[in-house]
């Protein structure tokens, strides 16, 4: 994902309300006959990300789904309300509140956190994208861009995933799945028999 097009997703993600349609499971969404399931990246320990951009030495810990199950120290905001964070001088820093809404961005499942840190008048924001790579496993998160780059300024953060939970399947069964498989043989079982 370019860094303009990570910019043009989480802008969009500010601007836009996520709340849609709600899915019957969190972490799971159902897109164009394709189902995600990203429980599987749920974690009891936070992921640990070391920035490798630049001169950046900063290590990021972010969690799925839930908020991040860290000891903050000196947080801007609620305990519960951090998905993502930094430490910085004088606290650690939010990178947005968690989310276990989806949305796919470029044929990807992608989390937003909003609503992190006060920074440059505005609040601190974090994409996560999950690519399916199917050997994978799990995998782990990785930083891929930050805007602006230098560490002082930034504001927006964008991860990358690669991971096997981030590949589709065609459906996601449950009470639906089986609604419909019971709707088809209501269909179908009638017409088969003899008259």
């Amino acid at each position: 994902m370019t860094v303009m097009r990570a910019a043009a997703a989480l802008a969009l993600a500010a601007s836009v309300s996520l709340v849609g349609a709600a899915d019957p499971t969190p972490c799971t969404l159902e897109h164009l006959g394709r189902y995600y399931d990203l429980r599987p990246l749920q974690s009891k320990t936070d992921y640990k990300v070391t920035s490798t951009l630049r001169d950046s030495k900063r290590e990021f810990k972010l969690n799925v789904c839930g908020p991040v199950k860290s000891e903050l120290w000196n947080p801007k905001v609620a305990d519960d309300k951090v998905g993502a964070f930094f430490r910085g001088k004088d606290g650690d820093m939010s990178l947005g509140e968690p989310n276990s809404t989806f949305e796919i961005v470029d044929d990807a499942p992608t989390l937003f956190m909003l609503g992190g840190a006060a920074c440059g008048g505005g609040k601190m924001s974090a994409a996560v994208r999950f690519e399916c790579e199917p050997g994978a496993g799990v995998g782990s998160p990785k930083l891929a861009a930050q805007l602006p780059p230098d560490d002082d300024a930034a504001c927006a953060f964008f991860f990358e995933w690669r991971t096997s939970a981030a590949c589709p399947s065609n459906s996601s069964g449950g009470v639906g799945g089986l609604l419909v498989m019971f709707m088809s043989m209501y269909v179908t079982i009638p017409s088969s028999l003899p008259r």
